[in-house]
């Protein structure tokens, strides 16, 4: 099961896999499924270089994925290697703090 410090990010059964978006030629690094359709689903993004658009790319798979599965609701999570690697781009970086956060903060 996947947790990140504040709360359990999947409650249910899960599975996870690798996707191609059909268009944009773009692969998540992982993207959790979860059997019971009231659970969110998850895309992940691990990060291990510096990368400024991570956040753009993320929110890009978000809207993908939401495509795919209409109805459903998507969340994001990036693991950055370290915390030097967050560009802290805003307003996402912000919006992460926030309680209900589609972006939440995990730290290591």
């Amino acid at each position: 099961m996947f947790r990140s410090p504040q709360r359990r990010l999947c409650h249910a059964r899960c599975r996870g896999e690798a996707l191609e978006v059909k268009g944009l030629d773009r692969r998540t690094d992982g993207v959790l499924l979860p059997d019971a359709p009231e659970e969110p689903i998850w895309v992940i993004e691990v990060q291990g270089r510096d990368d400024a658009n991570i956040y753009y790319r993320l929110l890009v798979e978000l809207g993908l994925v939401g495509e795919r599965h209409p109805g459903r609701v998507v969340r994001g999570l990036i693991l950055f290697a370290t915390p030097a690697l967050d560009p802290r781009t805003e307003p996402w970086h912000g919006a992460a703090r926030h309680p209900d956060a589609p972006l939440p903060p995990v730290s290591g």
